[in-house]
C-alpha cells in the first residue's frame, strides 16, 4: 500500500493525479445535476455528492500517510478516531443511539447515588431542567420510542444552551416499564466514564445540554483511550482492531451513552492482552497476566457471550510463561 501511494504523489504525477481526481469529481457531480434536471431526482445528486466526499477522504488520507509514514499507525489513528468522533458526536442529535433514553437515564441514576438520591420503583429523580431537556427529544407516546434526527432536534439543543434557566428542582421521572432490568443493573465499569462527565456537569450546576454532551465526550474519550491503548499493546492485528472500533455502529455507540461502548472497547483490550501474550517478544510475566485477570473480570459479567473471549487465554502454549 506504502508503495502505491508513493507512486501516486511522486513528482509531477501528483499533479497529474490530483487533475483526475478533480475531473472525476466534477464528471460525477454533473452526471448527478443532469439527472435532477432531467428527471427531479433528488436522490442520484445526493449520492454523487456522498460518492465524492468518500473519494476526498480517501484522497486526503492517502495524502496524510504519505507525509506522516515515519509515524506508526498508532500515532496515525489517534487523530482519525478523534475527528471521527466528534463528527458523530454533533452530527447526530441526543438520544440517537439505539435506546439512548433508557442509556442516559441509567447513567443517571448512578451519578444520583453519588449525590445520595434514592432511585424509587418505577421512577427516577432528575433535575426538573434534565427531565424537560429529554422529553424534547420524545416523539412519540412512549419514551421507549425512538430519536428521530430532524431540524427540531438540533433546535432544541441550541436552545438549552442559551435558555438554561438553572431549573435544578428534582422531579421523579417514569422509568421504561418495558425492560425487564433496572437502572442499577448497569455494572459501574460501563459506565464510569459517562458518569465522569454527568457527575461534573450536575456538580457545577451545568446547563443539560452541556450535562449531556459531558457524558457523551467522556464516555467517547474513555473508549478511544482503550482502544489506542489495546492498538499500541497488540503485537499482531493492529489494524484490524483500529478498523473494528471505526465501524459506524462502534462509533455510533461510544459517541453515546450505551454500555456497548465499554464491552466493544473491553473486549477490543482484552483480545490485544491475549494476542500479545500468544506473540509477543517477551515471555508471559506476572503483570501481563493480571491484566488478562482484570480486563475479563471487568468485561465477563456485562454480557455473557463476551466471556468467550477470555477463554482464548486456556489456548496459550505452557512455553509462553516464564
Amino acid at each position: 500500500m506504502s508503495r502505491a501511494i508513493n507512486q501516486f504523489f511522486n513528482g509531477k504525477q501528483v499533479l497529474i493525479n490530483s487533475l483526475l481526481v478533480l475531473v472525476l469529481f466534477a464528471v460525477i457531480i454533473a452526471y448527478g445535476y443532469n439527472c435532477l434536471q432531467i428527471s427531479n431526482q433528488k436522490i442520484i445528486l445526493t449520492m454523487a455528492g456522498i460518492f465524492c466526499a468518500i473519494l476526498l477522504l480517501i484522497y486526503a488520507y492517502a495524502l496524510i500517510l504519505k507525509f506522516f509514514q515515519k509515524y506508526s499507525i498508532v500515532k496515525l489513528f489517534i487523530p482519525v478516531i478523534a475527528v471521527a468522533g466528534i463528527i458523530y458526536i454533533f452530527v447526530f442529535p441526543p438520544f440517537s443511539a439505539p435506546d439512548g433514553i433508557y442509556h442516559y437515564q441509567a447513567t443517571y441514576s448512578l451519578v444520583n447515588l453519588l449525590f445520595g438520591l434514592h432511585n424509587g420503583d418505577g421512577t427516577l429523580p432528575m433535575r426538573e431542567c434534565d427531565a424537560q431537556f429529554m422529553q424534547s427529544f420524545i416523539t412519540g407516546n412512549s419514551i421507549s420510542d425512538a430519536i428521530v434526527a430532524s431540524s427540531n432536534q438540533y433546535a432544541n439543543v441550541l436552545e438549552s444552551f442559551s435558555n438554561y434557566n438553572g431549573n435544578t428542582n428534582i422531579v421523579d421521572m417514569p422509568s421504561r416499564e418495558d425492560y425487564a432490568f433496572f437502572y442499577n443493573d448497569n455494572f459501574p465499569q460501563l459506565k464510569i466514564f459517562s458518569m465522569f462527565g454527568v457527575f461534573i456537569a450536575r456538580l457545577f450546576n451545568l446547563s443539560p445540554a452541556i450535562l449531556y454532551y459531558f457524558g457523551v465526550i467522556t464516555n467517547f474519550i474513555g473508549y478511544a483511550t482503550l482502544i489506542c491503548i489495546a492498538a499500541k499493546i497488540a503485537p499482531v492485528g493492529k489494524k484490524i482492531l483500529m478498523v473494528c472500533a471505526l465501524l459506524p455502529m462502534s462509533l455510533h455507540l461510544a459517541t453515546s451513552y450505551s454500555y456497548d461502548s465499554a464491552i466493544i472497547a473491553f473486549s477490543i483490550l482484552l483480545i490485544s492482552l491475549i494476542l500479545k501474550a500468544y506473540f509477543g517478544k517477551d515471555k508471559i510475566n506476572i503483570s501481563l497476566t493480571v491484566w488478562i485477570l482484570v480486563i475479563a473480570f471487568l468485561l465477563s459479567p456485562c454480557k455473557t457471550i463476551y466471556a468467550v473471549v477470555g477463554i482464548f487465554a486456556f489456548f496459550i502454549p505452557n512455553k509462553r510463561f516464564i
